[in-house]
């Protein structure tokens, strides 16, 4: 019996890595990879802030963005990596997320779409490469 192709995805808010296992092999798929470095709020949004008058009287005083502009950008990025899952993972048997608790908790609700299973680890393992992720998750797959 042949065993399943198991498709692994670890994210975080910047990084994606793919990686493949059948068998004992696993593999990383570099053309896969998504990087997207997001600079720190102070530097995206580096305009002075709007300046909106008083009800009452001539003050004016600042607004500021009612979003994290970082926080935004990883949220938007987490989102383009579940398309991705929700457009590829009818290609394998088996599919395991394992992404930072915050970008899980943003891609959940693309993924409802998807016929198949996803399990999910809430861990940020974007660091490790294939031989490492493969010994980090010897109990799970």
């Amino acid at each position: 019996m042949k065993s399943p192709r198991i498709w692994i995805i670890t994210a975080d808010g910047a990084r994606a890595r793919f990686f493949v296992k059948q068998g004992r092999e696993m593999a990383e798929i570099p053309q896969a990879r998504m990087d997207e470095p997001h600079p720190p709020s102070r530097e995206i949004g580096a305009d002075k802030p709007g300046r909106a008058f008083e009800s009452k009287g001539h003050t004016r005083s600042a607004t500021g963005p009612r979003v994290d502009l970082h926080q935004q950008a990883e949220d938007n990025f987490a989102r383009k990596v579940a398309a991705v899952l929700t457009q590829d993972a009818h290609l394998y048997e088996r599919v395991l997320l394992i992404a930072a608790p915050r970008t899980l908790g943003i891609m959940r609700p693309h993924l409802l779409k998807l016929q198949s299973r996803i399990d999910e680890i809430a861990k940020d393992l974007t660091h490790l490469g294939a031989k490492a992720l493969g010994e980090a998750l010897a109990d799970v797959v």
